[in-house]
C-alpha cells in the first residue's frame, strides 16, 4: 500500500513454499482437462495429428489424462441407445477388475512414472480423501445428467455426438473405477467439465424462449453452487464457517 515501504511483490515469495505444490497440482489438472477435450474432439473428427498433439499436451500436464488415448475406442462406437446403456452397465459390472486392469496397462506401457503412480494408488496403502465415491453429490449429479440425456433421447442427437461420446467415455470410466474413489473421482471431474454443455443440449428439447432458457441456466447453476459450497470438503478448504 502507499503507507508502507514493503512491496506487494513480496507475496510472490509464497510460491517458494508448499503453496506452489498445492496450487501447481490443481492448475495442472485444470489445464489438462480442456486439452484432453480438444484431443477427443479432433479424434472424433478423425484428425489424428491434432489428436495426438493435444493428447500429449494433456498428458504432459497431468498423468491421469493418459486415458484420453482410448478416445478412438469411443468415437467409433455406433450411435445406438443400446451402447449408451450397455457400456456403462458393463463397466460397473466389471468394477472389481480395476486394479488388475490398471496393472496390465501399466506393465504394457512400460513407463516408470506411470508405474509409480499406479503403485501409489493401488498398492501404497494410500487413504482416499473421500469416502465411497457413489455417496457424493457430484456422483449423483453425473448420473442425473446422463440419465436425463438417455430418457429424452438427446444422447443420440447427431448434432452433438462428440459431446455424447465424451460423456459416455468418462461416465463409464468413473463407474469402472467406482471401487477406487481417487481414480473414479479423477474421471468424474472430466464428466463434470461438460455438464454446462450437457445441460445446454438438454434444453434444446424444451420449447421456451432464449430469455427463459438463460434464466433456467442461471437458477440451475446457483443451485449447483449451493450444493458445492455447503459440502464439508468445500467449507473446510475455503474456510467457510
Amino acid at each position: 500500500t502507499d503507507k508502507t515501504p514493503i512491496s506487494p511483490l513480496l507475496f510472490s515469495l509464497v510460491f517458494l513454499t508448499f503453496f506452489a505444490v498445492y496450487a501447481g497440482n490443481a492448475m495442472r489438472q485444470i489445464y489438462s482437462i480442456p486439452l484432453g477435450l480438444l484431443a477427443f474432439h479432433y479424434c472424433y473428427k478423425k484428425n489424428y495429428i491434432y489428436f495426438l498433439i493435444f493428447a500429449a499436451l494433456s498428458i504432459a500436464f497431468h498423468w491421469s489424462a493418459v486415458i484420453i488415448l482410448a478416445s478412438p475406442l469411443f468415437t467409433n462406437i455406433p450411435n445406438k441407445k443400446s451402447y449408451y446403456i450397455g457400456i456403462p452397465i458393463a463397466a460397473l459390472a466389471c468394477s472389481s477388475l480395476i486394479s488388475p486392469f490398471v496393472e496390465f496397462v501399466t506393465n504394457l506401457a512400460g513407463l516408470d512414472w506411470l508405474s509409480d503412480k499406479s503403485n501409489l494408488y493401488l498398492k501404497g496403502g494410500r487413504v482416499s480423501h473421500i469416502e465411497a465415491v457413489w455417496k457424493t453429490v457430484n456422483f449423483s449429479l453425473c448420473v442425473l445428467i446422463y440419465l436425463s440425456l438417455l430418457f429424452t433421447n438427446t444422447i443420440m442427437d447427431k448434432n452433438h455426438q462428440n459431446i455424447s461420446k465424451f460423456l459416455l467415455m468418462f461416465f463409464s470410466l468413473m463407474l469402472f473405477a467406482i471401487t477406487n474413489p481417487d481414480i473414479s473421482e479423477r474421471y468424474m471431474v472430466w464428466f463434470l467439465f461438460l455438464v454446462p454443455l450437457a445441460v445446454a443440449v438438454l434444453t434444446t428439447k424444451i420449447k421456451i424462449t432464449l430469455v427463459l432458457k438463460n434464466q433456467f441456466f442461471l437458477i440451475l447453476f446457483i443451485l449447483m453452487a449451493a450444493l458445492v459450497f455447503t459440502r464439508e470438503s468445500a467449507t473446510a478448504t475455503l474456510g467457510i464457517s
